[in-house]
């Protein structure tokens, strides 16, 4: 008798288990996801990096978007034109191919210990974060590089480092374009801009000539003679301040000389090649 009961047991739980899992089976097919296989392809074209600069939570996240159309093929910053290019050949986005370049880092101010005027000495936390709260910085140039590093130490490339004239100065080659040291910069002086880009103007002062004079030896005093040098009107003047536009400059380093407060930095040929 007990022998029985054993056995009825045995195939009765079988039984349960076969038709637990046939119903598992219906309906993981019913309810099935699709995944796109262009998601796989996307993230396997993508550096890997994770790094979130993109504003996704990682890769796998951001290739998701791609497909769904929500995140824009350049939208990896890290990945820089080529990936601009694999992922438009991915998508069928011919309009892509050939239009993108790799984004580098700039500063836009010059105020080196020799140029700057500083307030004070500080002694404070030793960010330009913590600078910028403590009355507006030491520097007294108010719009001008504060020397401290945030940018620096955002990037997580290896990209950046404080040069001895108490500047940021921008790796191109390392530089990878993903935009945290523009976020990290309190005074918003950090840029991205093409990697090609020869000419800049490093100033961020929104000051009367008469101000700027004071507090800095190479701020701009918006004399306006690099707008009227300019043959492709690639400069304007925002305000008091004259400002490049990065699109419509084809680098023939007409406004450079004429700036009496050289301002503008012009990369030469030679040097923009080996950058």
């Amino acid at each position: 008798m007990d022998v029985n009961i054993y056995l009825y047991g045995t195939v009765t739980m079988g039984a349960l288990g076969a038709i637990f899992a046939a119903i598992l089976v219906i309906v993981s097919r019913v309810f099935a996801v699709e995944t796109d296989p262009r998601v796989e392809q996307v993230e396997e074209a993508l550096p890997g990096a994770n790094c979130g600069a993109c504003g996704e939570a990682g890769c796998s996240s951001f290739a998701v978007g791609v497909v769904e159309g929500r995140v824009p093929l350049d939208g990896c910053p890290v990945g820089g034109a080529a990936l601009v290019e694999k992922l438009a050949e991915i998508m069928g986005e011919t309009s892509m191919l050939g239009n993108s370049e790799r984004q580098v880092a700039h500063v836009l101010c010059n105020g080196t210990r020799e140029n700057a005027v500083e307030l004070s000495r500080y002694e404070g936390i030793p960010t330009c974060v913590g600078a910028q709260n403590v009355g507006g910085g030491h520097k007294a140039c108010s719009y001008g590089c504060l020397g401290l590093g945030d940018c620096v130490r955002a990037c997580p490339f290896d990209a950046a480092e404080m040069d001895e004239d108490g500047i940021p100065r921008f790796n191109p080659a390392r530089c990878t374009g993903c935009g945290k040291c523009v976020e990290a910069c309190p005074r918003d002086i950090v840029v991205l801009t093409g990697v090609s880009r020869r000419n800049h103007i490093r100033c961020s002062a929104q000051l009367p000539a008469k101000e700027i004079r004071k507090v800095c030896k190479v701020g701009c005093i918006g004399c306006r003679q690099c707008v009227k040098a300019c043959p492709e009107e690639a400069i304007v003047m925002d305000g008091k301040l004259a400002k490049m536009q990065y699109d419509k400059c084809t680098h023939q380093n007409e406004c450079a000389p004429v700036c009496p407060m050289n301002t503008i930095q012009f990369i030469p040929e030679n040097e923009w090649v080996k950058e």
